[in-house]
Parts: C-alpha cells; sequence; structure tokens
C-alpha cells in the first residue's frame, strides 16, 4: 500500500467530486471482489516542478486462477498552477482488472481560487468533466460537475451540481451511484456574540444549513436529507450546546432486501431525525435523540 499511497494527493480530482466520484481509485489495482491479486511490477513517477503537478503510475498485474485479472494498468495527472491561486489539469487511465478491451478514462478540471475575493475573503469555483468506455458500457458513460465555495468566518456558504451518466463506470474509479443528479448547498452563519445569550457567556454560534438532493437523470427525486442546526454554540468556557433536526427521504424503485427474509417495499419513505446535545469541557457528554 505504501507504493500507491505515497503522493496519491496528486491525483485528487475535481471540486466538490468528494466521495461519491474518484476518478482514478488506486485500491481497483491488486484487489478483485475481495481477493489479493498479485502485482508483477509496478512503476510510480510523482513531482512538482516550475507550477506543474504531475503523476504517473502503471502496474502489471498476474492471473488469479481462473480470473482474467493479468493486465497492465495505467494512470496519468497534470495540474498546472495558474493566476496566482488557480489549477487547471488533465486527467486519464486506461486498462481494466479483468481485461475488458477498451477501457479508458479522461477528464479534465478548473479550478479558479482566491483568498482576495472583497479583500481578504477566500472563494472557490471549480468545473471537471470526465469520460469513460470499454467493452460492454451502455448509456451515458459521461459525468460533470460544479461548485462554488465562500470558506469565510462569518458566512460560510457552498453550492453544489453533479450529474452522473447511468453508464459511467470507469474500470480505475470509483462511483458508488451512477445515473444521478445530485444538488448541495449549504449555509453556515458563524457570529461572535458581544453580550450574553439567555444568559450564557457564548464565544461563537453556528447556525447551520445543510441541503442534499438527489434525483434520477428525468429529475425525478431518488434521496433528500435538510440538516437544520439552529443552535450550535459554543461558550467560552469550552462547552458546547446543540439542537438540530434533519427531515430526511428515500424513494425506491424495487424491492430492497436488506437481510435474510427482510425486504423493504418499493415506495417512498421519510423521517425526521431530532437531537439535542451538550459537550463539556471536561469531556462529559450528554445527548439525546
Amino acid at each position: 500500500r505504501p507504493f500507491f499511497l505515497e503522493g496519491s494527493d496528486i491525483f485528487d480530482f475535481g471540486l466538490g467530486t468528494g466521495e461519491d466520484i474518484r476518478a482514478f481509485f488506486s485500491r481497483r489495482i491488486g484487489l478483485l471482489s475481495g481477493r489479493e491479486v498479485p502485482i508483477t511490477a509496478g512503476l510510480k513517477l510523482i513531482g512538482r516542478e516550475s507550477g506543474t503537478n504531475f503523476g504517473a503510475l502503471v502496474v502489471r498485474t498476474r492471473n488469479v486462477d481462473t480470473l482474467p485479472s493479468g493486465n497492465t494498468l495505467g494512470a496519468i495527472r497534470l495540474r498546472r498552477n495558474i493566476f496566482r491561486e488557480s489549477s487547471v489539469g488533465i486527467i486519464a487511465s486506461a486498462g481494466d482488472p479483468l481485461g475488458r478491451s477498451g477501457s479508458w478514462l479522461a477528464g479534465a478540471d478548473f479550478t479558479y481560487q482566491s483568498t482576495r475575493f472583497r479583500g481578504d475573503k477566500n472563494l472557490l469555483v471549480g468545473v471537471w468533466a470526465l469520460g469513460t468506455d470499454r467493452e460492454g458500457l451502455t448509456g451515458n458513460r459521461s459525468a460533470f460537475g460544479a461548485k462554488i465555495d465562500y470558506p469565510n468566518d462569518l458566512w460560510d456558504l457552498s453550492a453544489g451540481y453533479r450529474r452522473v451518466g447511468d453508464g459511467f463506470d470507469p474500470s480505475l474509479g470509483f462511483v458508488p451511484r451512477p445515473g444521478i443528479q445530485s444538488f448541495n448547498l449549504s449555509v453556515v452563519y458563524q457570529p461572535r456574540p458581544r453580550r450574553r445569550i439567555l444568559g450564557l457567556p457564548v464565544r461563537q454560534m453556528f447556525n447551520e444549513f445543510f441541503n442534499t438532493l438527489i434525483t434520477d437523470l428525468g429529475g425525478r427525486w431518488e434521496s433528500y436529507r435538510v440538516f437544520t442546526a439552529p443552535i450550535n454554540w459554543r461558550l467560552e468556557s469550552g462547552d458546547r450546546i446543540e439542537f438540530n433536526f434533519a427531515p430526511a427521504g428515500e424513494r425506491l424503485t424495487e424491492p430492497f432486501e436488506i437481510a435474510r427474509d427482510v425486504t423493504i417495499p418499493a415506495g417512498s419513505y421519510h423521517w425526521v431525525r431530532w437531537r439535542l446535545e451538550a459537550g463539556f469541557a471536561s469531556k462529559r457528554k450528554v445527548s439525546g435523540e
């Protein structure tokens, strides 16, 4: 694993992709359906030179029993710093752990970043796009997204959108949920009161709102979650008080078996989670739901 993990941040791609889309996921190499795949040889080149980050990886694996896992797999990532703090880059990979022919992925991303927005504020704006193909893939084999992020002390705001095709399944990437559109909005207001609130010496207040909506490619909702914390206070003593509630929902298009002889029927399901919590600087904690 150290061979794959060292310098792995070089292969990070796209502002706002997070854990939902990984253009290159190194654990696709050396593991297949939970089984270890022997590696014959591997070569990796990573570095930073004159404002350019680059990474390249090529690995040769061997067959395991009847699995056609003896293949050559590779990935390359280039990212160039532009303007003062921004970057533009490309990523590509080739090869398939099961030897399926014609396997490739290619994409590009651009991230505008500034720590001088409106004088001294932080701002990030990113766009990215990916395409993939291989033997047997059908449907829409592309993915793209955009995000704007304003992470500052008083206001921390962000909004993002992702669209993942129903046929987007890169051989050396990771996509847990294809065929969706994802909308994300977060608003956090973080004032530092100059006087006591309800008699309490509040150091900082975190008024939080996080909203996630996932639809299919036709726009019909599949999942949603709305997290709201009207009270999340940090006291001068280091203690914390929080009250939040989070409506959520899932729409199942077909029955879903969660355990043997336990199946959730198709349909729409909605619920609300409430939470009241107090944390103490002495590491004692009281909470309830």
